[in-house]
């Protein structure tokens, strides 16, 4: 562990390489693949090479594919193989959750002992950013219209408050907006990006 944060793992990075991921997503990884008491990394960059692990906080993380150079004898009841070639195995995760969603529930994390029983549909959330959430949340509309290299466009369109989570890196550089002001934009999720969204129709940026 350094000041910085944790050394990076290429296993769970798409982006360009660097050098070290914030504390609180070392945390995270370490606690997904050990918090059950077995040990499956003592590193972090051992996530290069597997080790194969079925995870309710992976699924949170909408982890929808994992490959393998080889074929799974018994693969874990929630992946089904959709591709297989020389050395390349393909398996869908089927309970893998949306890559984005608007919450229907709200639960406040408790920094002693953080999330692990996740329920899809519920957002978690720092006591420091709690606010209350309808109680018809989630039934708003959200559309992705435009995916780019540091900027994501939303459709959106509800008649009360809403909490768009996505399960993208928060870092407290991100802003959002809309075409008028900008929106709150808070950690969810322990590592993503949760965006209070008043109610109305507009693009979020």
């Amino acid at each position: 562990e350094y000041i910085l944060g944790e050394e990076e793992t290429p296993g769970l990075n798409l982006s360009s390489s660097y050098n070290f991921a914030p504390n609180y997503v070392g945390s995270f990884i370490y606690r997904t693949f050990n918090d059950d008491k077995t040990q499956r990394i003592q590193h972090i960059r051992n996530l290069v090479a597997g080790p194969l692990l079925s995870s309710k906080l992976l699924d949170m993380s909408a982890v929808n594919y994992y490959y393998s150079l080889n074929e799974m004898p018994t693969p874990p009841k929630n992946l089904s193989l959709i591709y297989r070639g020389k050395q390349l195995y393909i398996y869908k995760n089927n309970s893998a959750w949306p890559y984005f969603y608007l919450a229907k529930n709200l639960e406040i994390l408790n920094d002693e002992k953080k999330q692990i029983d996740v329920k899809q549909g519920t957002a978690y959330i720092e006591k420091k950013d709690s606010f209350v959430l309808p109680k018809n949340a989630g039934g708003g509309i959200i559309k992705m219209k435009e995916f780019l290299f540091g900027k994501i466009v939303f459709d959106f369109q509800s008649r009360q408050q809403e909490l768009l989570v996505i399960a993208d890196s928060w870092h407290p550089l991100w802003r959002a907006r809309t075409n008028h002001s900008d929106l709150s934009l808070i950690r969810t999720n322990e590592i993503f990006k949760g965006i209070i969204l008043p109610a109305g129709k507009y693009d979020v940026t």
